[in-house]
């Protein structure tokens, strides 16, 4: 979607909003007949909406081209296994041989 069309959808999600919003503040009327729309849970479904609308936008804002994520740093993924163990752990060869054969 592009952004005029998300920054309408969230105007909509906010007047939804503050609408149900409105109805479900009424005061009740006992001797009415009940109201069987659920508005504090459709403010609420309304109010959603508006959030991922916002994060949508905020990412329009940063990315306008589209381009996606962007690749990770150079060498970012390149370690083998052996040297995270030797990082974390110290040389290799203190780790029991059962640990480094993976039986356990």
């Amino acid at each position: 979607m592009n952004l005029p069309f998300t920054a309408a959808l969230a105007g909509l999600c906010v007047a939804l909003t503050v609408l149900f919003g409105w109805l479900g503040a009424r005061p009740s009327r006992p001797l009415a007949p009940p109201r069987l729309a659920p508005w504090r849970l459709l403010m609420l479904i309304a109010f959603t909406g508006l959030v991922a609308m916002l994060v949508h936008i905020v990412t329009l804002l940063r990315d306008p081209g589209g381009a996606g994520p962007q690749a990770p740093p150079a060498g970012f993924g390149d370690r083998s296994p052996s040297s995270t163990l030797t990082t974390v752990a110290g040389p290799a060869s203190a780790i029991p041989a059962a640990f480094r054969s993976g039986r356990i």
